[in-house]
């Protein structure tokens, strides 16, 4: 399962899951590298848009980068791509607010 947090804009987090990512998925975040986008600005809309893809629940790559914090951006790809990959059991990680 993957879990993220976003933002609203009413300023509340809301929780979003995924219980079913196939290995396809998986796959076409190895294309999600810096060779393929050397733009940092290319490379975190790619990102957003994959993030929202996987996530389904009509989420938009606008919604992954409006309910992001700019500090938390680094921190939210590496939990995420952690969770895709099986690292981390998002019901044991420890809580962020």
């Amino acid at each position: 399962m993957i879990k993220i947090k976003l933002r609203g804009k009413d300023g509340k987090k809301k929780t979003y899951t995924q219980n079913w990512v196939p290995v396809r998925k998986m796959l076409e975040a190895f294309e999600l590298t810096n060779e393929n986008y050397p733009e940092l600005k290319e490379f975190m809309l790619k990102s957003a848009e994959y993030i929202a893809d996987v996530m389904g629940h009509d989420l938009t790559s606008d919604d992954i980068l409006d309910g992001v914090a700019t500090w938390e951006w680094s921190t939210f790809l590496g939990e995420f791509y952690a969770q895709l990959n099986g690292g981390v059991d998002p019901e044991t990680s420890p809580e962020k607010e």
